[in-house]
């Protein structure tokens, strides 16, 4: 008879094994085919992928409801999707609420894999009986000390703004004070991360702070964290109309602190920017006030000649970013050790040839591999990349645009798999070299010391 460790142990791992043929089966769902069929890609390459799917697994009931979460933790942009490890709320919420559509005879089960996070707050919103009901506590006692003024929304007319910032939090605990009031005020439905984790609440406190918008009843009606997707109502979907743009513009005069400000119009779009308030930005010890102000459209190159010899990498990744950025700047850059800077700045599209033949002699690979890829790659360019030391430079030669004929020749007669099975699967790969790829492969594999450990592909 098993002793209740060994039957513990036991079921610990059957249920492993049953969360593992979980992830291989949903992974398979959402790989890419071409992927799993080339060699370039291991198992390691799908890690991430898979890390992501594993998390999903708790939470749905039905294919439908597994599809709808992963898919969402998946894509995950532009205010869609679910954030991993951060909206396990959010997802738990919209599951139960389309289940209680369900059972109204709303919808049908499988109709939740259909859906994004916007259209099912759409769907909610046009079915409000399906949302669990929640008593709405007036948490503005709870803010009063961060309140900071008045805005009007056309809907719920006038709304309270409280604002949460890091500089001015003297205690963490206040983290924990601001989310438990957030969410007493939060609407049935709401799916907003932070009136569940005072964590999530700290890390959008930062550049221009947190704020919360609430009507005369406390309810909270939209809310603006720091580098998330701009003003969001309570189902967390950016208002990118002219009720946020509204909103925005009205918030502007109620933050006093001029970094904060600067940051705050910055993120927003704002035109009402001048060059002097981007050099007195650039200027502060905050390197999200200086990330903000090289990160905004009136930025000059003056302002990007600073910007790439930052201290501070987000700073230099930000300016590396900047349509302005010109060559001058991105030859300065591939002079510097940072390798992931390095990388970006010769991906842009002002890269001019000397660039690209300074960065194919980088002692990065990675930095190599954005060189071969830049469209001005030239000809000599693949040439060179044709004979490089690593074979992902030497497959993104052959796979260039710009490679001739011969130079595919060439790529695809490369000693390394890796490199001849993308090469092959090559835009530019003709019938031709199709055929001679094939010839390649039959004989390598009459050689016994044919096989060979695909090797991890860049990411």
């Amino acid at each position: 008879m098993k002793t209740f460790k060994q039957f513990f142990i036991t079921e610990q791992i059957l249920l492993e094994a049953k969360v593992d043929d979980y992830v291989t089966h949903w992974t398979k769902q959402f790989v890419n085919p071409l992927w799993l069929a080339n060699p370039i890609f291991t198992d390691d390459s799908l890690d991430p992928m898979r890390k992501t799917i594993r998390y999903a697994h708790p939470f749905g009931q039905s294919a439908a409801e597994h599809r709808h979460v992963i898919s969402g933790l998946l894509h995950n942009e532009d205010g869609e999707g679910y954030v991993p490890y951060e909206d396990e709320e959010a997802i738990t919420d919209n599951l139960g609420n389309f289940r209680r559509a369900v059972t109204m005879g709303l919808a049908k089960p499988e109709d939740i894999s259909k859906h994004n996070t916007i259209s099912l707050a759409k769907f909610f919103e046009d079915n409000p009986q399906v949302i669990k009901p929640k008593k709405i506590q007036d948490a503005s006692k709870d803010l009063a000390p961060y309140h900071i003024g008045k805005v009007y929304h056309p809907d719920y007319g006038s709304l309270d703004v409280y604002h949460i910032q890091q500089d001015n939090v003297k205690n963490t605990k206040e983290y924990s004070h601001f989310s438990k009031a957030l969410k007493k005020s939060c609407p049935p439905g709401s799916t907003i991360c932070v009136q569940h984790n005072p964590e999530d609440l700290e890390r959008y406190s930062n550049g221009h702070g947190f704020f919360a918008f609430m009507d005369s009843t406390g309810t909270l009606r939209a809310a603006h964290g720091h580098e998330d997707h701009g003003i969001v109502n309570h189902a967390n979907v950016p208002l990118k109309g002219p009720i946020g743009k509204s909103l925005a513009k009205q918030v502007e005069p109620l933050i006093k602190n001029p970094d904060h400000l600067f940051v705050y119009k910055a993120e927003t779009g704002s035109l009402n920017v001048t060059h002097d308030d981007i050099t007195k930005a650039y200027n502060s010890p905050n390197e999200y006030v200086r990330k903000s102000a090289i990160g905004h459209q009136n930025v000059t190159v003056e302002h990007l000649t600073q910007a790439i010899r930052d201290p501070s990498r987000i700073v230099r990744l930000e300016a590396t970013r900047q349509p302005n950025l010109t060559p001058k700047h991105i030859a300065l850059v591939l002079l510097t050790k940072d390798e992931i800077n390095k990388t970006q700045a010769i991906s842009h599209p002002n890269a001019s040839v000397e660039n690209i033949t300074k960065a194919l002699t980088d002692r990065h690979a990675m930095v190599r591999v954005g060189a071969i890829k830049h469209p001005n790659a030239t000809t000599e360019h693949i040439d060179k990349a044709l004979t490089d030391s690593y074979f992902w430079v030497r497959a993104k030669a052959g796979t260039h645009q710009n490679a001739t004929s011969d130079q595919i020749t060439r790529a695809i007669s490369d000693p390394d798999e890796n490199v001849r099975y993308e090469v092959f699967l090559g835009p530019n790969t003709t019938a031709e070299h199709k055929e001679l790829y094939k010839k390649i492969e039959e004989s390598r594999a009459k050689q016994p010391s044919y096989k060979q450990k695909p090797q991890s592909p860049m990411p």
